[in-house]
């Protein structure tokens, strides 16, 4: 069974996935490597966390609305994998479409969108660890799924920013640069027209 557990060879090939995500990002953001096939690699997973937000939401919508929920539990406002409540749904809701709006801005407005899908990723991290220790019905697998896709949310967020940034630094150092073959060129025309004044 996949994602068994955190020594799974399926969840280690994951990881080792997600971590050379974070890897490339931080060497483009940090070296100025690769930073056009990061670029598009960015924006092609920011489509497909788009659809997985989307959908995520999309289904608890339809779970809210279908289903005859608590609001709360005494021991669990959130709820439980075996006993969801409505304010757990109503919280995952907010962050699939907080994780979906990130993936969209992500194309027009990377600095945002890139730190929604940051934010996103680093709270479904906390709500992961919360569970994992608080939730006794909650199956190994689950878990590991959620930490994986929470994992993937904040490395796709990371690879937007490290493309913004490298831009951005890399325009303002293109303006502050010196052009020295215009300088010379300049030079050596005000050379020629002083040489023919003579």
């Amino acid at each position: 069974m996949p994602f068994a557990d955190f020594r799974d060879p399926s969840t280690l090939a994951a990881l080792l996935v997600e971590a050379a995500l974070f890897g490339l990002a931080f060497a483009a953001a940090l070296r100025g490597v690769l930073v056009r096939p990061v670029r598009w690699l960015a924006r092609g997973l920011a489509a497909l966390t788009l659809v997985l937000g989307l959908g995520f939401a999309a289904g608890m919508v339809l779970e809210l609305s279908t289903s005859s929920l608590p609001f709360v539990l005494p021991d669990a406002a959130l709820g439980t994998y075996a006993q969801m409540t409505q304010l757990g749904l109503l919280v995952s809701i907010a962050q699939f479409g907080l994780m979906a709006l990130g993936a969209a801005l992500a194309f027009r407005r990377p600095a945002l969108g890139g730190l929604l899908l940051v934010i996103s990723g680093l709270y479904g991290l906390l709500d992961e660890a919360r569970m994992g220790v608080q939730d006794p019905t909650l199956p190994p697998p689950n878990l590991i799924f959620g930490v994986l896709l929470v994992l993937l949310v904040l490395a796709v967020g990371t690879l937007v920013l490290a493309t913004w940034w490298e831009e951005h630094t890399g325009a303002r150092r293109a303006t502050l640069a010196p052009r020295p073959r215009r300088v010379a060129h300049h030079r050596l025309h005000t050379g020629r027209s002083i040489a023919r004044g003579r």
